[in-house]
């Protein structure tokens, strides 16, 4: 038998086995492309040459002799020889054009040729030395490259997914192997090599697409050593050619070459014949979805894990059981995943939308790409963080996918998701905003972002600014970069998306409106005497003009005579006159069917508790009282499973009864009756319990009566739903008429589909009166008189066509697009001068959503840079450059509006002069986000007469704690007693330092002169000083009420105290913090830090609690929360782990914890710990890849491992000098006792770094603070650190290692081989601040402009620029 004859039988037996691996090169590319002529590395050299030859003239006469070179000899080394001039010029002085013309040449290739779709699509590894993703597009599979090392393993694992790009893929530039240098790097790498080794012991090697030769630098090593290890074998690898090309010598060293046919045509046939497969269409398939189209034959989930398909279908049915809408949704998802564009879903609740959305977002994944989803609350980030637990375990045979949520109540995950290192991040809006302002690569791997609660562009003034900011700045990013983005919404509908659909560019093909239900909805519009039902009446939620509706039926009822028969009491809600007949309606509903759960919503809180407890009186009337009023309610409550477990109703009830949160006991009240309230004035974890109960289909809850906040996207199983009121509370605190789509998306929560118990849906609207309407905004007297009629609000709320109003630019006004222009300048990280700066500015105002609308008049670029300047938010330099100054870039991290500058300016000024916790409060609580959204905590809505001894009685307990004589401190304290609610002796005799003129002035003004503005920020900075020191809850509601309080009272007139909850003083605080979190970063003098003052202050006022016991707090464990840890606010730090604080008296021994609770809260400290650590030598996902200069090719990946791996500490600084080293950075050590010192220098720039060689805790902070130099926090703060930090400034600097790594991997990345080793140092020398949380590490290549030390006076704080908002007491939600 011939040897070619042979070798084809050798082949045809490995390959139907399975055990070949097809090696792919240009040649490939070339026939799938159609003959492109860039397919070629030929053509994309030559391409190069002559792209750079026209950007400059003097480049002109090198592409001339290049291009002379490949003419006159075309080998390999000529290619390299001219492609290592184009990676020269390129990545040296045109870095931005390479990208470009990456994705121009490369990135443009499209399929022409479907010849290859069955052989590629066969159960084999695949590798290519081409960088385009042709193979990709055609066989579904995930292209990954050499230096995506944390995804190498999954290659392995299962080869056949994926393909392998041994030069790495033009979605990643950085990984393209073009000239010399890179064929050394990634020799040095030894990725590549590993990869073909390790496939070569178990497979065969089919290379294709290379001609007769194997040129490639790359093989030259491999082919010696596969001869060497295989030699006295008879393995062989196969070079497929044309019969034409054959080489004389058939079997050249362990290559044996085929032929597969006389022309390139002839391939895709004999590979096909080869694997025995089915030849692939003549033609593609046609498409369905634009603009990059899924194959309408094949499912899009396909090339998922079996797990998760099977997932998938559970949740939608498989391809071919899907509904039609559900399909339609689905392809315009992965549509838009594919093809980076925007689609948008407006379908009514109970469709499936958000399913659709996680179900592409696992596309996402499976494609090798990472998905966002975002949402206004940090309560739905909550939700669907729950959500996401199956779909992780469904991939755990495949793969670990890392899902984080990230909001304020999940600082743990701050670190990955801002570093991109996630494949599903699960965010609120304003957490991913500021990732992109801090210049972090979030989405660098992101390739669908999900916005759900579109809506909110219409419905919430504050937030839809913060998302429409948002998106701007997405669309602002390089289009290689940006995400796909899904857009989800309940209640939009074309006409009101016009504009919305056009700034995105939301084609026809993804735009999927929907108002069919599963669960059809029956809408009822009630008066004291009739109703009105239209059946079927969610065909009428999106706008949609020819819905054909049956006839609605008028009826009387009865429902008065409930209560009125059954109920002594007079049933009375203040402010809501609806609440009579919203007794009557639940009652007769739960008494024909006790299993009935109800959603009640009304517009406050007050009126939410005293409704729910008016229903409680009304079910113990008609279906009798509840049997026991003790015990558990699993157990003797109104609707108590009989079959219940005892034990597990008891361990249940323990866990309500001991939480140790204020109001505990009325949800356990709640529980029994099987009625309970729910608002904002409830802490999240009881809010959750309700939650979670009602859900619960063998649960004890039956109606919920909560505030609107729980309308947005919460999925709970009602059956019915009762719409109170009409109007509500918005995030301006003034009381507004609800558009229709907001009832719309009230009803969405009734009979939603697999968790609802009837066929139908029931939503009813309750008329209201006259009087409910009187102070609502923007009402005239007809409207009045219409909408308290049950005609008017069928009218309006049923049938109305008018769902919402239309989506338009919230960002116009000056202040707003310069705050907008400044984020953007920032998230951009680097200078321009003015040509250039305006030019950017101009492209943000072409990016506004604003810009999309007719004869809109916005600002100029001009106006918006002027702007900036005038507040010193922008500055020049020495190089005619323009940049954020360090106000700037701190006012667009901390999210607060542009009025808020002078404030972080004030603070910074007021920190480093030393003044006291009091004051920067006190001013914290002027800013415009205090005194203009929040509504809490502040002087009680009464009568005037009431408000001098009022502010008196707050003045007076001021000075007890800021007075500068202690005698008249304890005098002050005295005044509001000695024993029963004293004010803390410890902070009276310490007092507090005040150094602003605002605060001392105030403090010695007369009361009739002390305005209600400074009455009430003196208040809120009293109350969240108390709080910031861990001072239990219920001794500041009991102090602050008995010494609030007013003298003025009346006979039989109700005390005029001060009331306090624990959810408004948390909500009040966190935004606080916010405002002094914003000042940290520009807090420093020339030579002190007062930084991680400033940052402790603010971590302390937001968790309520020590320093030491912050992070712990923060980190949101159910047995560890706030109220519970404030038990400790006296206790010493612990030395050690944050677990120790477990075996605290008081904690060790607590009821309300079981042995499993610890153990698991135990866990999870430890677990953070570790991550902590974990995290502390990573740099950004993006950056990753980036090698380290002097280390042999080692990425800075791989170094942040080789840091956290060393043996010792001598290990640990060995790799910091060889670094160093590689960068041209002479250095000294030195190693004394506690630490070592790296003395850094180049040039006549020097830094000093040190090395701790233990944990920092308060005496190594005391040893450190005092001297000059970077201290490196290789490891974790022990708790007694944060302590030593609060109190006092540092003239050291602590930083993690991932500052270092981030900012040096950063200037590797822009400067490339010509970095200099003293622009390193400069940057590392200009770090004034520490950073000693995951937020505070924002890495410039840029130097920010000016300030601080601040020049001139203070900044003065605007007089009285508004008038605080009022509402009734506690009706705001």
């Amino acid at each position: 038998m011939a040897p070619e004859e042979t070798w084809q039988q050798d082949l045809v037996e490995r390959a139907r086995a399975g055990k070949v691996v097809l090696v792919c090169g240009t040649g490939l590319s070339v026939a799938i492309s159609g003959n492109t002529e860039t397919a070629t590395w030929h053509g994309l050299i030559t391409s190069a040459l002559d792209y750079l030859g026209g950007l400059r003239p003097e480049w002109g006469k090198a592409v001339g002799n290049l291009r002379g070179l490949i003419d006159a000899d075309p080998s390999v080394e000529s290619y390299i020889t001219a492609a290592e001039w184009v990676d020269k010029v390129f990545k040296r002085q045109a870095p931005g054009e390479f990208v470009d013309w990456i994705r121009r040449t490369i990135g443009s290739l499209e399929p022409a040729n479907p010849g290859f779709e069955s052989v590629l699509r066969q159960p084999v590894p695949i590798l290519t030395t081409n960088y385009d993703q042709l193979i990709e597009d055609v066989s579904g599979r995930i292209g990954l490259t050499w230096t995506e090392a944390d995804q190498r393993d999954r290659f392995h694992e299962n080869p056949e997914r994926y393909v392998f790009h041994l030069h790495g893929r033009h979605k990643l530039p950085d990984s393209i192997i073009l000239s010399g240098s890179d064929y050394q790097r990634l020799g040095s790498n030894q990725t590549t090599t590993e990869v073909l080794q390790a496939f070569a012991a178990s497979h065969t090697l089919v290379f294709l697409g290379y001609g007769a030769g194997l040129a490639d630098p790359n093989f030259a090593g491999f082919l010696p050593w596969y001869k060497q290890r295989y030699g006295n074998t008879g393995r062989r690898a196969y070079v497929l050619v044309r019969a034409g090309d054959l080489p004389a010598d058939r079997l050249h060293g362990k290559l044996a070459h085929l032929s597969y046919g006389a022309e390139y045509e002839d391939l895709p046939g004999y590979l096909d014949e080869l694997f025995a497969a089915s030849p692939a269409p003549a033609t593609p398939p046609v498409a369905a979805v634009a603009p990059k189209p899924v194959d309408s034959h094949l499912d899009p989930l396909r090339m998922l894990p079996a797990p998760v398909q099977r997932k998938a279908a559970d949740q939608i049915g498989g391809a071919s059981a899907r509904e039609d809408v559900q399909e339609r949704m689905l392809r315009a998802a992965v549509g838009a995943t594919d093809s980076r564009q925007a689609a948008l879903i407006s379908a009514v609740t109970g469709t499936g939308k958000t399913t659709v959305a996680r179900l592409a977002m696992n596309y996402a994944v499976g494609t090798g790409h990472s998905a966002v989803m975002i949402f206004p609350t940090k309560a739905l980030v909550a939700q669907e963080s729950r959500e996401w637990e199956s779909w992780v375990e469904a991939w755990r045979d495949d793969r670990k996918i890392r899902v984080y949520p990230s909001s304020r109540d999940y600082p743990e995950n701050d670190s990955p998701v801002s570093k991109g290192r996630f494949e599903v991040a699960i965010a609120i809006y304003e957490k991913l905003l500021g990732y992109l302002i801090s210049g972090q690569r979030t989405l660098g791997k992101t390739s669908l972002l999900v916005v759900d609660e579109m809506q909110t562009l219409v419905e919430d003034q504050k937030r839809a600014a913060k998302l429409e900011s948002l998106l701007t700045m997405v669309r602002l990013m390089p289009q290689e970069e940006r995400p796909g983005i899904l857009g989800l919404s309940a209640t939009m509908s074309a006409q009101s998306t016009e504009v919305l659909r056009s700034w995105l560019g939301v084609d026809t093909f993804s735009f999927v409106q929907s108002s069919n239900r599963p669960v059809p909805l029956d809408t009822y519009v009630m008066d004291s005497n009739r109703w009105r039902l239209q059946r079927d009446a969610h065909l009428k939620s999106l706008s949609e003009r020819d819905a054909q509706l049956p006839d609605p039926v008028t009826e009387e009822h009865d429902l008065a005579d409930i209560t009125r028969n059954s109920m002594r009491d007079r049933i009375q809600v203040r402010g809501l006159s609806t609440g009579p007949l919203a007794v009557s309606l639940v009652t007769r509903l739960l008494n024909e069917d006790p299993k009935t759960r109800i959603l009640v919503f009304v517009p406050g809180r007050t009126a939410a508790q005293e409704l729910a407890l008016a229903i409680q009186k009304s079910l113990d009337a008609t279906m009798g009282t509840v049997a026991r009023r003790r015990g558990s309610p699993w157990r003797i409550g109104r609707f108590a499973d009989p079959d219940v477990d005892p034990d597990v109703a008891e361990r249940r009830f323990l866990a309500l009864q001991d939480t140790d949160l204020p109001l505990a006991p009325e949800v356990v009240r709640g529980m029994r009756t099987g009625v309970a309230y729910h608002s904002a004035r409830l802490s999240p974890r009881l809010r959750r319990d309700l939650e979670d109960d009602f859900r619960d289909r063998r649960g004890v809850l039956r109606v919920l009566v909560a505030t609107d906040t729980l309308a947005i996207g919460v999925n709970l199983p009602a059956d019915v739903v009762i719409a109170t009121s009409i109007s509500g509370y918005g995030s301006d605190r003034l009381r507004r008429l609800s558009m229709p789509a907001e009832l719309d998306n009230k009803a969405g929560r009734a009979g939603r589909r697999g968790v609802a118990s009837k066929e139908r849906g029931a939503f009813y609207i309750l008329v209201p009166s006259e009087r409910d309407l009187q102070g609502v905004a923007g009402l005239t007297a007809d409207s009045v008189l219409s909408l308290s009629s049950m005609d008017g609000v069928f009218q309006r709320y049923v049938v109305g066509h008018e769902r919402t109003d239309r989506v338009t630019g919230r960002i116009r006004e000056l202040d707003d697009v310069t705050l907008l222009s400044l984020h953007v300048l920032c998230s951009d990280g680097f200078g321009r001068r003015m040509p250039q700066l305006e030019n950017r500015v101009g492209s943000v105002l072409k990016a506004l959503l604003a810009a999309q609308e007719p004869d809109v008049q916005l600002p100029t670029a001009a106006e918006v840079i002027e702007r900036l300047s005038v507040l010193g938010l922008f500055d020049r330099d020495a190089d005619d450059k323009h940049r954020p100054t360090r106000l700037g870039e701190a006012l667009a991290r901390s999210g607060l509006a542009l009025g808020s500058a002078h404030v972080l300016e004030l603070l910074s000024r007021l920190a480093t002069q030393g003044t006291g916790d009091v004051d920067l409060l006190f001013h914290a609580c002027r800013s415009d986000e205090i005194e203009g959204v929040t509504a809490w905590v502040g002087l009680p809505g009464v009568h005037p007469r009431h408000y001098p001894s009022l502010k008196e009685n707050i003045q007076t307990y001021a000075l007890a704690y800021l007075h500068e004589d202690e005698v008249r401190r304890e005098y002050c304290a005295q005044y509001f007693g000695t024993k029963r609610y004293a004010l803390p002796a410890k902070f009276v005799a310490e007092g507090q330092v005040v150094v602003s003129k605002e605060l001392r002035e105030l403090l010695a003004r007369e009361v009739e002169e002390v305005t209600d503005r400074d009455a009430t920020a003196l208040l809120r900075a009293l109350v969240a000083f108390e709080w910031s020191r861990g001072i239990p809850f219920a001794e500041i509601k009991a102090r602050f009420s008995a010494a609030i309080r007013s003298d003025e009272n009346r006979r039989n007139e109700r005390p005029v105290e001060l009331s306090l909850h624990y959810s408004d003083i948390e909500q009040l605080c966190e935004q606080v913090a916010g405002v002094i979190r914003g000042a940290a970063e520009i807090s420093f003098s020339d030579r002190h830090d007062w930084s991680t003052r400033m940052i402790l202050l603010a971590l302390q006022t937001e968790v309520g609690l020590p320093a030491w016991l912050a992070p712990i707090v923060k980190l949101r464990i159910d047995e560890l929360h706030r109220n519970r840890l404030a038990r400790l606010w006296e206790a010493q730090p612990v030395a050690e782990g944050w677990a120790t604080v477990l075996d605290l008296p008081g904690i060790v021994d607590h009821p309300g914890i079981s042995e499993q609770s610890r153990q698991n809260a135990r866990d999870r400290l430890e677990r953070r710990e570790r991550e902590e650590s974990d995290f502390r030598h990573r740099v950004a996902q993006q950056l990753a890849g980036v090698y380290v200069p002097g280390t042999g090719g080692m990425s800075f990946e791989e170094f942040g491992k080789e840091l956290q791996r060393a043996n010792s500490h001598n290990e640990y600084i060995d790799l910091w000098e060889e670094m160093a080293d590689g960068l041209g950075i002479a250095f000294e050590r030195r190693k004394l006792a506690e630490y070592t010192e790296m003395r850094w220098s180049a040039g006549a720039v020097e830094v000093l770094l040190k090395i701790p060689h233990n944990e920092v805790g308060q005496e190594e902070v005391q040893m450190f603070a005092p001297d000059e130099g970077l201290v490196i926090l290789n490891s974790r703060l022990r708790p007694s650190a944060y302590s030593e930090l609060a109190g006092k400034p540092t003239v050291a600097r602590f930083i993690p290692p991932e500052f270092v790594l981030t900012l040096v991997a950063r200037l590797v990345n822009a400067r490339g081989d010509a970095l200099e080793a003293e622009e390193v140092l400069e940057r590392l020398a200009e770090q004034r601040v520490s950073v000693i949380d995951a937020e505070s590490v924002n890495v410039s290549l840029d130097v920010a402009g000016s300030h601080p030390p601040w020049p001139g006076p203070m900044p003065q704080v605007p007089p009285d620029p508004f008038r605080l908002t009022e509402i009734p007491e506690d009706e705001a939600d």
